[in-house]
């Protein structure tokens, strides 16, 4: 994430390796959000309850690196997709989740990674719960989706460049007994707007 965004908000003739490097980010972190709720579906308010608000305070750092103030940083993505799930939680596979769904799916028009990108979460959160390879199958899908290419060849490499998010997911699920470094609890919340606001500063010198 923080080369991807090197590359757009600091280094312009970067663009294309650091943007390629990149495109496995956001699936990375649906999956990693899909999978924990998978596992603790109680943790569907928590994410709720610490992604609002600070999408909200980092909504002036993404218009500092360079956004329009009206586009809604990654974090209200992330979001929108948990809703759907706690939605899914509550209510079960209902009208009334449809309704939901529907509702944060069109407004996924105005995120960076579309309708495709809230329906990340949700998606990967129910093949989670079936089996490894068919969230494994999901995740590639979606990392296609949430990189649909432009009609050059370099969009179409940035896209497949971003299967290499459910490879990097495949090698962290073979290394049993094996856990990632966590942060300490606020620490990927606080460091979003920070590294935004690191690199808005460094382009400006």
């Amino acid at each position: 994430m923080v080369i991807d965004h090197y590359g757009k908000i600091v280094a312009p003739d970067w663009y294309f390796p650091t943007h390629m490097i990149g495109r496995a980010a956001f699936p990375l972190f649906a999956w990693i959000i899909a999978n924990r709720l998978a596992i603790r579906p109680d943790l569907a308010m928590q994410y709720i309850r610490w992604l609002l608000p600070w999408a909200v305070v980092s909504q002036p750092a993404f218009f500092l690196a360079g956004r329009e103030w009206y586009e809604p940083n990654i974090m209200f993505e992330l979001l929108a997709g948990v809703v759907i799930v706690y939605a899914i939680q509550v209510y079960g596979r209902t009208a009334r989740t449809l309704l939901i769904g529907a509702l944060l799916t069109t407004l996924g028009w105005f995120f960076d990674y579309g309708p495709a990108g809230v329906l990340s979460i949700p998606l990967l959160f129910l093949a989670a719960q079936n089996s490894a390879p068919r969230a494994m199958a999901w995740l590639a899908l979606i990392a296609l989706a949430v990189n649909l290419p432009a009609a050059d060849l370099q969009g179409w490499l940035a896209a497949f460049a971003a299967l290499g998010a459910p490879v990097i997911a495949l090698l962290s699920l073979s290394l049993a007994g094996y856990s990632l470094p966590r942060l300490p609890k606020p620490g990927f919340y606080l460091f979003y707007p920070l590294h935004l606001l690191v690199l808005a500063a460094l382009s400006q010198l």
